[in-house]
């Protein structure tokens, strides 16, 4: 198994930057694993 295109897909741009709107969209509030997460990351960077 190549590890490094596992990596690679994960950090890609399009799959961080769908994330990240997945996490603005839900505002932060907590998934199934119980995390809360605080968005602060500017968006200039991303999208």
């Amino acid at each position: 198994m190549d590890t490094s295109s596992i990596i690679e897909q994960i950090l890609s741009r399009d799959n961080l930057n769908k994330a990240y709107l997945q996490v603005v969209r839900n505002k932060g509030a907590e998934s199934v694993d119980g995390m809360k997460y605080t968005y602060t990351v500017s968006s200039k960077y991303l999208v």
